[in-house]
C-alpha cells in the first residue's frame, strides 16, 4: 500500500531566512529585469548545451505530469476520501500556457470536498496575457465574487496573486482569507521551455512581466504577507521555475511532484485542503 506523506515530509525545516528552492542548472544572472535582458540572457549568454538541458527536463516534466494526473483520476483522494471539508467561494487562479479545461479535475476535486469552486478567466485562452494587464481585472473579480475568497494559484496564477496582492493590498485583504500559492516561487529562474514562449507572448501584448516582476515582486516582502493567511506549496527540485517562497518558512509545504501537473498531484491538493480546513478552524 502506498504510504502517504507526513507532515515530517510535507515540512520545510525552519530557517531564519525565506526557503529558496534547490539549484538544478547554474545560473548566470539570476532571473532577467526586462525583456531586452531576457533577449540577451536567451541568445547570448545561455550556452546551447544549458538549452538542450533544459528543453530535455521540460520534456520529463510533461511526461510526469501527465502519470500524475492519470494517478489522481484512480486515487480515492480525488473523491475526496481521507481529506477534510470546507465550505465557501475558492478562486482558481490558472498557470501559463493552460486552457480552462486543464484545470477541470482540480475545480472538481475542491468542489467534492464541499468548496464553491470556480476557474478565474483571464480573458485569453490559454493565459497568455501579461500579468501587468491582469491584476486590476483579477481584483474586480474577486470582488464580484459574495464573501470571503479562498485562492489556489499555480504557477503563473501566484504570480499575479501576489502581484494583485502587491498593488491593492486594502482590496485584497479584505477580500482574500487564505492564499496557496502552488509551483510558485517569486522567480529566480525560468527554463528556457516556458521563458522563451512566455516572452514571445509580452512581446505580442505589448507587455513586459520580466520588468513588472522586478519593479513590483522584489520590492514587496515576500516572507511577510499581512491581512491573508498564506500556503506555498512547492518541489524543491522543480524543472521549470524556481526561486524563493511566498510567506514564512512555517507556511511551506514541499512536494516531490511535477510543475506542469502540481494542480493534479494527489499531495499537493490534499495538502491545500488541510491547510484550508487547519486555518479555517484555527
Amino acid at each position: 500500500m502506498e504510504r502517504a506523506l507526513s507532515s515530517e515530509d510535507y515540512a520545510f525545516s525552519h530557517s531564519p531566512h525565506t526557503t529558496s528552492q534547490e539549484s538544478i542548472v547554474s545560473v548566470k544572472n539570476g532571473f532577467p529585469t526586462s525583456n531586452r535582458e531576457f533577449l540577451r540572457y536567451l541568445f547570448v549568454e545561455k550556452s546551447p548545451g544549458e538549452v538542450v538541458a533544459e528543453l530535455e527536463m521540460a520534456r520529463l516534466d510533461v511526461l510526469r505530469a501527465s502519470m500524475e494526473w492519470f494517478q489522481l483520476r484512480f486515487n480515492p483522494i480525488f473523491e475526496g476520501i481521507g481529506v477534510p471539508r470546507g465550505q465557501g467561494k475558492l478562486v482558481i487562479a490558472t498557470g501559463f500556457g493552460t486552457p480552462r479545461i486543464a484545470y477541470r479535475d482540480t475545480e472538481t476535486f475542491f468542489g467534492r470536498i464541499g468548496y464553491d469552486t470556480l476557474i478565474y478567466d483571464s480573458g485569453s485562452l490559454f493565459n497568455v496575457r501579461p500579468v501587468e494587464h491582469l491584476v486590476d481585472d483579477f481584483m474586480n473579480f474577486l470582488q464580484d465574487q459574495e464573501g470571503d475568497i479562498l485562492l489556489f494559484c499555480h504557477s503563473k496564477g501566484g504570480l499575479l496573486a501576489f502581484a494583485t496582492y502587491a498593488t491593492h493590498k486594502d482590496k485584497f485583504t479584505r477580500k482574500v482569507k487564505h492564499v496557496c500559492f502552488v509551483g510558485s516561487p517569486r522567480p529566480d529562474w525560468v527554463n528556457v521551455a516556458i521563458g522563451s514562449p512566455y516572452f514571445g507572448t509580452q512581446l505580442f501584448f505589448g507587455g513586459d512581466d520580466f520588468k513588472f516582476a522586478s519593479e513590483v515582486l522584489y520590492s514587496t516582502d515576500i516572507e511577510n504577507v499581512d491581512g491573508t493567511r498564506v500556503t506555498s506549496i512547492c518541489n524543491p527540485r522543480d524543472l521549470i521555475i524556481r526561486g524563493k517562497m511566498f510567506g514564512r518558512p512555517d507556511e511551506h509545504r514541499k512536494v516531490d511532484s511535477s510543475h506542469l501537473g502540481m494542480h493534479v498531484n494527489k499531495y499537493v491538493l490534499k495538502t491545500a485542503a488541510e491547510r484550508f480546513a487547519e486555518l479555517e478552524a484555527a
